[in-house]
């Protein structure tokens, strides 16, 4: 077996980034390709004269960027499938892309034209909307907000809600106002990619954690803290994001009491939760002054309107106010116009109730076609959760259909560090995907997974 050895180092950077740098040629390059194991440490630190230490370093560095998997026991990996890649949203989709968690399409784009017709029509307030605006939001905004909010369960004054560019950037900028570089951050050992992203991206230390059908397990959550003793939690108690489990009440309350006691601060994602209706109140509704609360309409509206919405702790609000100025200075007021009116447009209620009927009717076909296989959702979800039988490998299933025109997400991309992913995919079933659409893709998987066994030579030849 050949071990791969860099030919030469940029002499521009110091060695580990150096090091770091020529891994990912490799990568880009296809010498090194997906699974490919690195040589130890000690022994490429002996072929580029350099110390084990900085070969450490450099791993790390490519771990951090999402190109390496460090294995326990088993040594270093050029990982199966990026993070970063999982995570990029392209103009050229394939043709049924069931990847990403997108809005069924109802009564959205007439709601919208009809919107962007009236302030076109009215001089004195486009004015407005296309000039600055505080870094809150403006307040008949954050009133909007505060409307949506009691919806899932908050209520919070409109003085202490801030607007933010999307969910995304609300998570993004409660990491950096709560943490410093270095500092160690939790979550469950499956969670949003675009979380392991943003906390890879700040060099933050980041420990996925076991769970069980709720989430995150109290007893995991209380061994962590006493070993690593955390800055933040992050979690989605609401609807989590892959796998669709909701915690109890009991369950969040465990899970704060907790974090009180070693003040290790929350950070609450709700954004995938947007329309489900029983999961009772959420966590920044009970412990507003420990938890950072983050929401948003994106996924019963539209996700390129980029408007989010932060709830920081009251005794935090000037420092969010502060990181928000700084990073984006406000969130564009013409976008923030367009979800203030589709809040409280008249027709919002029949919209939320048509995309919780649609979404229902999808997972019943989706359980109805995969019948006999493990399929799990929350009938208001946007995706799904397949745990594979025991012949597929999810990056083979993953791969195959891709080749077939249709796009799922491995259970490994939302992976933490080392911790083990299932066999599992996680499949959408929103966006502009039409039902026909969904039932060919469906059908197309079932077929895949009746297969008897997942053999290479079936994966590269068959046309299901």
């Amino acid at each position: 077996m050949t071990i791969w050895t860099p030919e030469q180092l940029p002499a521009d950077l110091p060695k580990y980034q150096a090091i770091a740098a020529v891994i990912r040629q490799a990568i880009e390059q296809g010498t090194l390709s997906p699974g490919t194991r690195l040589p130890p440490q000690r022994r490429l630190a002996d072929m580029l004269a350099v110390t084990t230490g900085t070969v450490t370093r450099a791993y790390a560095e490519a771990e951090r960027l999402g190109l390496l998997e460090a294995r326990v026991g088993s040594g270093t990996y050029v990982r199966q499938c990026s993070q970063v890649d999982s995570f990029r949203f392209s103009e050229q989709r394939s043709d049924i892309d069931l990847g990403f968690t997108l809005a069924l399409r109802d009564q959205q784009l007439p709601l919208l034209q009809d919107n962007l017709q009236a302030i076109s029509q009215d001089p004195v307030l486009l004015e407005e909307l296309l000039g600055y605006g505080p870094e809150t939001g403006l307040y008949r905004h954050r009133a909007a907000a505060s409307r949506w909010l009691a919806r899932e369960g908050t209520e919070r004054s409109p003085e202490n809600i801030l607007l933010c560019s999307g969910g995304q950037n609300g998570l993004f900028t409660a990491l950096t106002t709560l943490c410093d570089t270095g500092d160690t951050v939790l979550s469950e050992g499956l969670t949003y990619s675009g979380f392991i992203l943003a906390a890879r991206h700040l060099r933050l230390r980041h420990i996925g954690l076991n769970m069980d059908e709720q989430g995150l397990h109290p007893d995991a959550l209380k061994t962590a803290c006493e070993r690593y003793r955390p800055r933040a939690l992050y979690l989605m108690p609401q609807l989590q994001n892959p796998t669709g489990s909701q915690m109890s009440q009991a369950r969040k309350t465990a899970l704060l009491d907790i974090c009180r006691h070693y003040g290790v601060m929350v950070i609450e994602d709700n954004v995938q939760s947007a329309l489900v209706t029983d999961a009772g109140p959420p966590m920044v509704a009970l412990a507003p002054e420990q938890v950072v609360g983050i929401s948003s309409c994106t996924k019963a509206l539209a996700g390129g309107l980029r408007v989010g919405f932060l709830l920081p702790p009251p005794s935090w609000m000037d420092r969010f106010r502060v990181a928000i100025r700084v990073n984006s200075w406000m969130v564009p007021p013409l976008l923030s116009e367009l979800v203030a009116r589709w809040i409280e447009h008249p027709r919002l209620d029949t919209s939320l109730r048509h995309q919780r009927a649609q979404s229902a009717r999808r997972h019943d076909l989706a359980r109805t076609l995969l019948r006999g296989f493990d399929y799990r959702a929350h009938p208001q979800s946007l995706s799904g959760w397949l745990m594979l039988p025991e012949h597929w490998r999810a990056r083979d299933l993953t791969q195959h259909l891709h080749r077939q025109g249709i796009e799922v997400k491995a259970a490994d991309v939302f992976a933490v560090g080392q911790f083990p992913a299932p066999e599992a995919i996680r499949l959408c079933i929103g966006g502009d995907t039409t039902e026909w659409q969904l039932e060919t893709a469906l059908t197309r998987l079932r077929d895949c997974l009746g297969q008897p066994q997942a053999d290479d030579h079936w994966l590269a030849d068959s046309t299901v």
